[in-house]
């Protein structure tokens, strides 16, 4: 069981709150719960990114002090983060204790504003707690109120394991029934709604951005990149798409295609709008983070992406499987005690998809695979001739194992996760013999506070785009597994025949994308160099061969290292 505690006063020495907080943790601490404290005055400029770390917990308590009979700023900005940015599929399943503790007047209306926030957000609310304290050293020392503190922490063990619910409450049903077509964003609205929920500088200096990850693309020799639609609000309408490509066309040096949502918001109920995003020029639907579970809506998706001609982009991930699972299942997981993924996470969609594509005749693409399973189903697709499915292999999947994760170390985490030797000697295999068609990045740009901590609580994915090519030759060419001009088929050709785009070669005729590399150019990975705003990679300090020189777009460069 996974605790947060978020402290939202000022962190005075005289502070009641902190006494109960204290108290609670340690509490929990006996029960065997893992706790993590975020002090919100001490992180005061990244408290917008913490939203994330909320909805991964099974549980939150939110303390506070009332001041000038309300809530502090701290809390309410974490409230405004949550509102604006958490995944709303996750909050449903998110309790949040309440307390309160107040040494003026009011603790009760922070208790009900509290409680009404996590409600309307989506989240269950437990049992709260408050109290006047008049002086802290006597509420400290205070037998009898250390026993109802005590007993309160059990109760919040005992609501979440047990999976207790609350009846129904008028803002839940407010809700439902109105805020949720209110809170419909657009880009555009999101966009300029952000300029006021925060003044907070961290979000709009640290987090990546199209220009900041097209300047990482061109960096690591990339001309066309495939957005994923996982974004907030998530890419699920015409709209959506066309803000994004003429938003790339104003800011980036590269072409940036923009993938379109299966399901609406990706909550995996209801398909997306599919046509009008076919139209407006998606190359891929993708719900990418996470898997179509719903089977009967997964082959209706396939079929409608069949008539359309346009690929579905698989993350294959069983979400009831991998439960809170940060890391491969295998004895490195618990020498770290970490609850780990198996395999079978990956390999159970994987194989729905595979067969759901073998029955409607619709373009699959596995992406980011992992497993030796995957490499196994991989084969008899080759052998059965479906060329209709492919599927793509990342460089971290290739050349790191778990047994890499010496100690818990967030950069190490991704998903899905750095798998056995066996596995990764699998995916080489299916490279060399042609299973695996495409080498891809997963570039997943993360700001430092959210790979910071534990792998159990950090944010899932390490950045690549700027490392791909070098980090394949020198594993994959250097070592004589494959060719340079087969490294260079999987890089490019490849991923634009499955794309339908007329770019990946230097036919005549054809676009003039152009990368120059220095092959026998040694050098060392340097995430402090790197144009994307993410440092977040296990490869730091690394050395590899193949210095990317110019990259050239459409006949004009884009990059020069030279």
């Amino acid at each position: 069981m996974n605790v947060n505690i978020y402290y939202g006063g000022r962190g005075l020495v005289d502070d009641p709150t902190i006494v109960v907080i204290n108290r609670i943790q340690e509490v929990l601490e006996e029960l065997n719960v893992h706790v993590t404290r975020y002090n919100l005055y001490e992180i005061k400029n990244t408290i917008t990114t913490l939203s994330q770390s909320v909805v991964e917990a099974d549980g939150v308590v939110f303390a506070t002090t009332v001041e000038w009979v309300g809530m502090g700023g701290y809390m309410q900005t974490l409230l405004d983060s949550c509102w604006l940015y958490a995944d709303k599929s996750r909050t449903s399943s998110t309790y949040m204790f309440p307390v309160v503790m107040s040494r003026a007047y009011g603790e009760r209306e922070v208790v009900t504003a509290l409680s009404n926030s996590w409600e309307i957000i989506g989240g269950v609310v437990g049992e709260s707690l408050s109290a006047y304290v008049d002086d802290t050293t006597d509420f400290e020392f205070n037998n009898e109120y250390k026993e109802i503190i005590e007993k309160y922490a059990e109760n919040i063990y005992r609501t979440i394991s047990k999976g207790l619910r609350n009846l129904p409450s008028s803002s839940q049903t407010i809700r439902k029934n109105v805020i949720k077509e209110v809170v419909n964003f657009t880009p555009q609205e999101s966009e300029q709604l952000s300029k006021y929920a925060s003044d907070d500088e961290f979000v709009k200096t640290q987090k990546e951005d199209i220009e900041t990850g097209s300047r990482a693309a061109a960096r690591g020799g990339v001309t066309t990149v495939v957005a994923m639609p996982n974004t907030t609000p998530v890419i699920d309408s015409p709209d959506r798409v066309n803000y994004v490509h003429n938003k790339a066309k104003q800011l980036a040096g590269i072409h940036v295609l923009q993938a379109g949502a299966i399901t609406q918001g990706e909550k995996g109920q209801e398909l997306s709008d599919i046509e009008g995003m076919v139209k407006a020029g998606i190359p891929a639907l993708s719900e990418d983070g996470k898997s179509v579970m719903n089977t009967r809506l997964c082959k209706e998706a396939m079929e409608v992406a069949e008539k359309f001609n346009v690929p579905i982009f698989a993350h294959c991930e069983d979400i009831d499987l991998r439960g809170d699972g940060c890391m491969n299942e295998d004895e490195n997981a618990r020498r770290l005690g970490l609850p780990g993924i198996c395999n079978a996470v990956e390999d159970v969609i994987a194989a729905r998809d595979i067969l759901l594509a073998r029955e409607t005749g619709a373009r699959l693409h596995l992406c980011h695979c992992s497993t030796e399973g995957v490499a196994k189903m991989m084969e008899i697709v080759k052998e059965e001739g479906l060329d209709n499915i492919t599927a793509e292999v990342c460089p971290h999947h290739f050349i790191l194992t778990s047994d890499d994760i010496k100690c818990d170390d967030p950069n190490y985490k991704m998903n899905p996760p750095l798998r056995t030797k066996k596995d990764v000697d699998a995916l080489i295999r299916g490279l060399k013999d042609g299973s695996f068609k495409v080498i891809s990045t997963d570039h997943a740009p993360h700001a430092v506070p959210e790979k910071t901590g534990s792998i159990r609580n950090a944010a899932f994915g390490i950045v690549g785009i700027e490392t791909s090519f070098a980090l394949s030759y020198t594993a994959l060419v250097e070592t004589g597994i494959l060719t340079i001009s087969q490294l260079i088929e999987k890089m490019s050709w490849n991923p634009a025949q499955i794309l339908g785009s007329d770019r990946g070669t230097l036919q005549k005729g054809h676009p003039a994308d152009i990368v120059i590399a220095d092959i026998d150019h040694e050098y060392k990975i340097d995430k402090n160099e790197f144009a994307s705003k993410g440092r977040n990679t296990p490869f730091d300090g690394w050395k590899v061969k193949g210095k990317i020189l110019y990259t050239i777009c459409d006949g004009k460069v884009v990059y020069q290292n030279a």
